[in-house]
């Protein structure tokens, strides 16, 4: 992690303000990262006409490039485009002979801390900003687990009794995190579906520290990030507060990651370290490429994401 992500975690978990980088930006332009480990409804196509023009631009010396086509998807947000926490997976061009189209395969983006055995949810709700806010209240609920689980696998492990606090300190704020996004979801008519899992035994330790890398070193250092933004700048007064206390909370979570992180490590083989590495190294390389993909701007009003340019400088400031 960069010296300046370090830097905004430690403030934003005091509540005190940034100075400097990317996060740094105007009102509604700013979002939450998504929060979909465990929910897994079915990605779905958009077909749309295009015009010559449109159709052009798809086109290099190599024929129709996937960037090219998954922008063109991203920016058709009349009929819907992408939501906060979705990508364009599989794009198609198909030149037919009352004029092309376009078919837009979009998957969900998954972050979170999810517990072990976290079993697949489902959500009917009216708007896709409905089921965006069901899906991420329910890993708010999902998180609560997941800290127990740690709390006690820690212990297991022989951990530092700060540390065995720490977790179940974190599994009473995901509660809190849990009742706001709830009471946002009900007000946009979404039902939360309940946390459902099955049982597993406790982790080893090469196991905690793969998942703490990935769920907490990466995802909650970039929620923390995110729901700061989000908190200084979205329209709706109840987002704001909601993410104001998720920041500090997230933020002080992947503090403790680091510094599990750190424990585990020391007790590591050289194997399970360059594990711990590789993990830690995809899971940044696909919040970059994840963050690439720009939401509409429907969705940008609604929810105050950020751009596309915005949200990968904050992705990187996390890669060491």
């Amino acid at each position: 992690m960069s010296p300046l992500a370090l830097v905004w975690l430690r403030r934003i978990a005091l509540g005190l303000p940034l100075v400097a980088g990317p996060l740094l930006v105007s009102a509604c332009e700013t979002g939450t990262p998504s929060s979909c480990e465990g929910f897994e409804p079915m990605p779905r196509d958009r077909t749309f006409a295009i015009d010559d023009a449109v159709r052009a631009s798809l086109e290099d010396d190599g024929g129709v490039t996937f960037a090219a086509c998954a922008a063109v998807c991203a920016r058709l947000e009349a009929d819907g485009g992408t939501l906060p926490g979705e990508r364009v997976s599989q794009c198609d061009v198909v030149d037919g002979e009352s004029g092309a189209s376009i078919t837009c395969t979009i998957e969900l983006i998954c972050r979170g801390r999810p517990p072990a055995g976290l079993v697949a949810a489902r959500s009917e709700a009216a708007s896709e900003i409905a089921t965006y806010l069901a899906r991420a209240a329910h890993l708010e609920r999902a998180s609560v687990p997941a800290f127990l689980d740690l709390a006690r696998e820690l212990t297991l492990q022989g951990a530092p009794s700060a540390f065995v606090a720490e977790a179940r300190r974190s599994a009473r704020d995901e509660a809190r995190h849990a009742r706001s996004m709830d009471l946002l979801a009900a007000r946009a008519g979404a039902m939360v579906p309940p946390v459902e899992r099955v049982a597993v035994e406790p982790r080893s330790l090469r196991e905690i520290a793969i998942d703490n890398a990935v769920h907490g070193c990466v995802g909650e250092a970039h929620a923390a990030l995110v729901a700061w933004s989000q908190a200084r700048a979205a329209r709706d007064v109840e987002v704001r507060r909601a993410h104001a206390e998720i920041a500090r909370d997230e933020a002080r979570h992947a503090l403790f990651s680091i510094s599990l992180d750190a424990w585990a490590r020391e007790r590591s083989t050289t194997r399970d370290r360059r594990a711990i590495d590789e993990a830690r190294r995809a899971a940044l390389d696909a919040l970059v490429r994840d963050a690439e993909t720009e939401p509409s701007r429907a969705t940008r009003d609604a929810l105050g994401m950020l751009d596309a340019e915005r949200a990968v400088d904050v992705a990187r400031t996390l890669v060491s």
